[in-house]
Formats: structure tokens, sequence, C-alpha cells
């Protein structure tokens, strides 16, 4: 079992959805006029619950089978959620969709150029033509620049402790990634390869796989990318034609 299923229990209270986030996702889909939406990489589901308040069919990608399975308990049946990578996300029946979220650093779980541009090719097939696609993760260019974690540690009720933090001692164009749940009783810990995608990088990628992007965000309010902003966020869309 991976670090994300130990923690799955408390990963709403870890990761909240705040309402910029929500915010800035309903709006770029309902402006795309986007009605059925792919999560690939969907955590416990909040995401697709938001969306599936908001009137949009949904479904969604969770490669951890705890994880998946609290997403789905929590659609109660508005959405179906399958415990499968996002390279699977363009073999799908339910295909095609509207758009297609890939948020939280899923991209950077893709170790090479090889793997992204494989990940990438599958979210484009599991778009129709002109489907939007939104890609979030951090600012790496930021953390690599100043070589420390952006992330404080967080503290929930009964003691716990929760960290994060990236290692710099890893191979050249891959960081370390530690995560850390512990208190009474309790002792997660796991640290594993994370691909610092830079937006460049990220940019060529998405062009490759016939993505042409719309806009490039700082962070959820919608702020211009700049260097010391926390995120990347990306809206892009698939060519309108369906030749990638």
């Amino acid at each position: 079992m991976g670090i994300y299923s130990s923690i799955a229990p408390w990963y709403d209270r870890l990761f909240p959805v705040g309402e910029d986030q929500a915010e800035f996702l309903i709006s770029r889909l309902r402006g795309a006029g986007a009605r059925r939406v792919l999560d690939a990489g969907c955590g416990t589901g909040r995401h697709l619950e938001i969306l599936a308040e908001a009137g949009m069919e949904v479904m969604g990608l969770e490669p951890e089978a705890d994880m998946a399975d609290l997403a789905a308990r929590r659609l109660r049946g508005r959405g179906k959620v399958l415990a499968l990578p996002l390279e699977s996300a363009g073999g799908l029946p339910e295909g095609p969709f509207d758009a297609t979220l890939c948020l939280g650093n899923t991209l950077a779980h893709l170790l090479d150029e090889e793997a992204l541009a494989r990940g990438l090719s599958a979210l484009a097939a599991s778009l129709r033509p002109g489907g939007l696609l939104i890609t979030q993760s951090v600012h790496f260019e930021k953390v690599l620049r100043e070589g420390r974690s952006p992330f404080e540690d967080k503290f929930l009720e009964g003691g716990l402790r929760f960290r994060r933090r990236y290692g710099f001692d890893r191979a050249p164009g891959l960081l370390d990634f530690t995560l850390e749940l512990s208190g009474p009783d309790l002792d997660f810990a796991d640290t594993f390869p994370l691909h610092p995608w830079s937006l460049l990088e990220l940019e060529a990628a998405l062009g490759n796989a016939g993505f042409e992007l719309v806009e490039v965000r700082g962070d959820w309010k919608g702020t211009e990318r700049r260097d010391d902003s926390p995120a990347t966020i990306i809206v892009a869309r698939l060519d309108p034609s369906g030749d990638l």
C-alpha cells in the first residue's frame, strides 16, 4: 500500500480544495462549455464532488485503490471512479470528454520525457477535438532556484503532524519527495522521486501532444505566473481538428 492510501483518511484535511480553486475550475469549464469531465489523479474525489454539484457529469481515475474507493463513495453514484493511472485515460469506453483535469503535481510523477509524452498523449486521447485540459503543479523553477521546500508543516487534531519536503541530492533532473504523517500510535513516511517539469518543458510536451496553451497562471486566484508564484497552472485546448 502506498503512502497516499495510508493517509487517505486524513487527505481532505491535508489538501482541502479552497473556494478560489473551485471557482477557477468551474469558470474555465463552464466557459469552455464542458459538461463531461474526467479527473486523472482524482485523489479522494473532492474535485469530482464539486463539479458534480455544479451539474457536470464526472469520472475519476486514481491509481491508489483506497483513495479511489473513498472517491467513489463520496460521489454516491453521481459519477464513476476507476483505480487506474492517468496513462489509462485515452482508452476509456466512457470517453471522449469535454475536459480533463490533471492536478496536484500528478504530472511530476512522470519521471522522464517519454513517460510525460505517453501521459499527455493519453490525456489528449481522452478528449473530444477542442476539449480542455487543466493541469496544476508546484512552481518547480522557483523550488530549484531557492533550493528549499515551499511547504509548512500542518497540524491536525489528535496531535498529528504532516510534513512534506523536497530533497535535492537525487540524480540530475529529479527531486526526492518525502511525505510524513506522525502522531500518537501513528507513523507513516515515504520518499519517492518526482520530475520538476519546468513551464517550458510542459509547453513543448503539450504542443507535441496536440495542445495549444490558452492561459498560464501562478495561483488559483488567476494571478499571472511570475518568478515568485507558488504554482504552475496551465489551461490548454486540444487541436479542434482532431489531428494530433
